[in-house]
């Protein structure tokens, strides 16, 4: 992954990439150019699965079902998944929001700047309590945290993971009407449900493939069993795009 790591790097160097600004040494490409990195900017990227840029937002469940245990798994499941993510602005984005009765947008795609800040205020979430309505949520992603006034980028591969413990309380068209607008903008949606209170055709419906559903029989399965198959296939979707580092 290293090596896969620092030929990214002299591609973007050659693209005019302006990401990798600090020279503390120097790279020997395969083709013979040499190129200036930052140590540690290499060594993240060494460390990830998904390489590129994305726009990548969470859309978590808060709902009362959730006890506390349950949400410390759960959000302990977020960070794991996001952590296969180059955190950066040139690179992935991430913004995140909550959501049972109402929405909270905990923070946009241009808030953070790297790894650790996302992963501080994912730990700092707490559940709120509530039913379970997805629409909305999905409409906020949309209109609010895909805008390009708080961070999404044209021309940048957009994913959105949902993860929930229940069956939505909205009305099926009202929820379907969202999903679709969502895949009608591009967006890749994810979906993953955990425990048997969920509704695992409706959570097809919402993801862009069947496939994109992943399920989990509750809350202590999910690092067990999803997070590999789920970062597996959001970075497929991330990767093929071969989206340009420092865009």
């Amino acid at each position: 992954m290293l090596k896969e790591a620092l030929s990214i790097c002299c591609r973007s160097w050659r693209k005019g990439s302006t990401y990798f600004t600090f020279i503390l040494f120097h790279v020997r490409c395969a083709d013979g150019l040499t190129d200036g990195c930052r140590v540690a900017d290499v060594n993240a990227m060494g460390n990830k699965k998904c390489l590129g840029a994305a726009d990548l937002v969470i859309v978590i469940d808060e709902s009362g079902s959730i006890s506390k245990q349950e949400w410390n798994q759960f959000t302990n499941f977020v960070k794991h998944v996001v952590g296969a993510f180059p955190i950066r602005q040139s690179h992935t984005r991430v913004g995140l929001l909550k959501f049972s009765d109402g929405v909270k947008i905990a923070f946009h795609l241009n808030e953070h700047n790297s790894s650790k800040p996302v992963q501080d205020a994912i730990a700092s979430l707490s559940a709120g309590g509530g039913g379970t309505l997805i629409a909305p949520a999905l409409r906020s992603a949309r209109e609010k945290m895909l805008s390009a006034s708080n961070g999404a980028r044209d021309g940048t591969p957009k994913i959105l993971i949902l993860l929930t413990d229940g069956e939505a309380g909205d009305a099926e068209s009202e929820l379907q009407k969202e999903a679709q607008l969502l895949k009608a903008d591009g967006v890749k949606v994810f979906t993953v449900g955990v425990t048997n209170q969920v509704d695992e055709a409706q959570l097809k419906k919402i993801a862009s493939l069947p496939d994109n559903f992943f399920y989990a029989s509750d809350f202590a399965a999910l690092n067990a069993v999803m997070e590999e198959k789920l970062v597996d296939r959001s970075c497929k979707e991330f990767n093929k795009t071969n989206a340009p580092i420092g865009q």
